[in-house]
């Protein structure tokens, strides 16, 4: 399985054929414009299954996947943790991912208070402690707002 994660910096559209060219199986981009948006922009994408959130429709938190794997928000929903995408992924491997775009966005959180990726890691921790039946994988996929030119990939076996 790969798994990619990249800050795209916006204009996702424009740089779809970088992240195809990786092969992915689920991809988690974070500056992505909403699905509206990238249909019109980029009608030659087309992700097996794709999610979005956010508050600007220019730029949010998206999670495509590919091929055999099928993506649906989880239930478990914290709509004040506003760049967080909990998720079941099934497939040839079925495991929960929490996509996250560590992001304050307009939230009132101090240098003092809890970031997103902690309020996020509390707030879906049973997602994230559920091992679904055929696979015991539990992902968290984040970002801190570095923009690369370029996607990172993992490889898990």
């Amino acid at each position: 399985m790969r798994l990619v994660s990249w800050n795209c910096g916006a204009g996702f559209h424009c740089k779809v054929q970088s992240l195809l060219a990786l092969r992915p199986d689920i991809a988690v981009i974070q500056g992505c414009s909403n699905l509206e948006i990238l249909a019109a922009k980029a009608p030659d994408f087309r992700p097996a299954a794709a999610l979005w959130t956010g508050n600007n429709r220019n730029r949010g938190l998206a999670v495509f996947s590919f091929g055999e794997y099928r993506l649906k928000q989880a239930d478990e929903t914290d709509n004040s943790i506003t760049y967080a995408l909990p998720v079941r992924v099934t497939g040839p491997s079925t495991f929960n991912l929490l996509a996250l775009w560590s992001h304050y966005g307009k939230t009132p959180v101090r240098v003092a208070d809890p970031g997103p990726t902690l309020r996020a890691l509390d707030a879906y921790a049973s997602l994230l402690k559920e091992a679904p039946p055929s696979s015991p994988v539990i992902s968290t996929i984040t970002s801190v707002g570095i923009s690369p030119a370029k996607p990172a990939t993992t490889r898990i076996p």
